[in-house]
C-alpha cells in the first residue's frame, strides 16, 4: 500500500483500495488460439504466418 501511496494521489489511492477483487483467482495459463486444443506448435505458427503474410 505504501508503494501505491508513493505513486498516486490520495483520491486515486482511495479508488484503488475500494476496487473489489475477484472472488476466485486462478493461475495464468498460456493458450495458443490458433489451435483448438490451445497448444502451440511450430507447425501452427508457420501456418499462421503464411496465412497472414501470404
Amino acid at each position: 500500500l505504501d508503494k501505491i501511496r508513493d505513486i498516486f494521489d490520495s483520491n486515486t489511492v482511495r479508488r484503488i483500495v475500494q476496487t473489489p477483487l475477484f472472488a476466485s483467482v486462478r493461475d495464468d495459463k498460456l493458450v495458443w488460439k490458433m489451435e483448438q486444443d490451445g497448444v502451440y506448435s511450430v507447425r501452427s505458427a508457420y501456418k499462421q504466418r503464411v496465412n497472414t503474410v501470404g
